[in-house]
């Protein structure tokens, strides 16, 4: 027989209460429970809506979920703030939340995976680091 450590309903309750309200709200909110108002995005081209995990580009739908989903809905995202292109390191510290070495890793299988299901729409680009951009139909070329 194993000496296992069960831990009841009562004691994560517990530990729950003693966290701050914005730690809670900030896991729920990676967690996907708590939605952002418009958590679509919406770029010239490409519409990413995680919710119903759609993808629609250059008129046909993809259906992606998982990682695939958050990697290229966090991508869209930098992109539709105006960021130009995002490393692999910035994907694991936003999608899984942390910089380690796995991380990066499974962020590169990621975004290899995705270019599969999706060719053409995430650009490679080589710089002192991979920097990952979306080649969206407004532009001649993958922004850079």
């Amino acid at each position: 027989m194993t000496n296992r450590i069960t831990y009841t309903n009562a004691y994560w309750a517990a530990t729950a209460r003693r966290l701050p309200t914005w730690a809670l709200e900030e896991e729920l909110r990676q967690r996907c429970r708590i939605q952002d108002e418009h958590p679509r995005v919406v770029l010239p081209g490409l519409v990413v809506d995680p919710i119903q995990n759609l993808v629609v580009w250059r008129g046909e739908e993809h259906v992606i979920g998982g990682r695939k989903m958050q990697v290229l809905y966090e991508i869209a995202r930098a992109v539709a703030r105006g960021v130009r292109g995002v490393t692999c390191a910035w994907l694991a510290a936003t999608v899984w939340r942390g910089y380690a070495e796995t991380a990066v890793a499974n962020a590169r299988v990621v975004v290899h995976e995705l270019k599969k299901v999706l060719p053409g729409l995430v650009v490679s680009k080589r710089r002192l680091e991979v920097v990952y951009c979306l080649a969206l139909d407004d532009q001649t070329e993958a922004v850079a």
